[in-house]
């Protein structure tokens, strides 16, 4: 059995620790305000994790990484499961920061909240038992909904700045539609 797939799998979750502990331990960085710093990059892991998940598949239409998407795709599961993990901690430290300030009404929340949603709704139907009472394929394509809904979190949060979401995710969003394409012109 490869190793490689997995050990990749599990790099990936773990390097936003490591990148973390880096910033933090050798560039000095979120000495300032450290909790809007943990909440970035918590956010930041999210999304990023987020972005290598949805790119497993389109890869398949690259000949020489077919057999790379092909073994990690047995591991999209647990690195759904991190995501959500990383979502929660963004979530959690978010709301303890705005708790204590008391403002709740910026817009990107909203946006944030309901990928939020989406990511918990997929997080407790990716558990076999929960597989076979619901129509839980149908609900993880519901992660196509949450890209833009990030986009819309990171150009608020960023006001008015979509660089970082053009950036990312419109070459996501070639591919898969590339992707879709072609699945269609094949069941023809």
């Amino acid at each position: 059995m490869n190793v490689l797939p997995r050990l990749l799998v599990y790099l990936c979750a773990l390097l936003p620790i490591f990148y973390f502990c880096y910033e933090v331990f050798f560039l000095g960085k979120g000495a300032a305000n450290p909790v809007e710093f943990i909440t970035h990059s918590t956010g930041n892991a999210t999304f990023y994790l987020l972005l290598f998940l949805l790119w497993i598949a389109p890869l398949r239409l690259f000949p020489p990484l077919a057999g790379v998407s092909k073994k990690l795709t047995r591991h999209k599961r647990f690195l759904g499961l991190v995501i959500y993990f990383y979502a929660s901690l963004h979530l959690l430290i978010f709301a303890i920061d705005q708790f204590i300030a008391s403002d709740w009404v910026k817009p990107f929340i909203f946006s944030g909240f309901a990928s939020y949603l989406i990511l918990s709704l997929m997080a407790f139907t990716s558990f076999k038992k929960t597989q076979r009472k619901l129509p839980w394929k149908k609900i993880h394509r519901l992660v196509y909904l949450i890209l833009p809904l990030i986009a819309i979190h990171i150009t608020l949060k960023e006001e008015g700045n979509m660089t970082k979401a053009l950036i990312f995710m419109v070459p996501l969003f070639v591919v898969e539609n590339l992707r879709f394409k072609i699945s269609r012109l094949a069941k023809k």
